[in-house]
């Protein structure tokens, strides 16, 4: 299956709010007063995630499936920025566990 140009620039910004999403809540977890600073930014980009999902469900399906994970992951870690909850990412929660 060839991905089109579109879904890999999709998939690219993906990556881009993945990583950004898991570092503010990484920097969340260990500095929460951070949580004020970044509450308006983590709204933005879960807004632009929602967006990015749907786009990528309609041109491509197969990559959003395959991106789920992904998607979830940062849908979690964008909502624990925005606020505080007990419901975080795998990825998160690792580190919170293991350190």
């Amino acid at each position: 299956m060839v991905m089109t140009a579109q879904a890999y620039n999709l998939i690219e910004e993906l990556r881009a709010i993945s990583k950004r999403a898991f570092g503010m809540a990484l920097s969340v977890h260990r500095a929460p007063s951070l949580r004020t600073q970044w509450v308006w930014e983590a709204h933005l980009l879960t807004n632009k995630l929602q967006d990015l999902s749907k786009e990528m469900k309609r041109i491509d399906p197969a990559a959003h499936q395959q991106w789920f994970h992904t998607l979830s992951e940062s849908f979690l870690d964008l909502r624990f920025v925005e606020e505080e909850t007990d419901t975080v990412s795998l990825r998160l929660g690792d580190l919170m566990k293991w350190g």
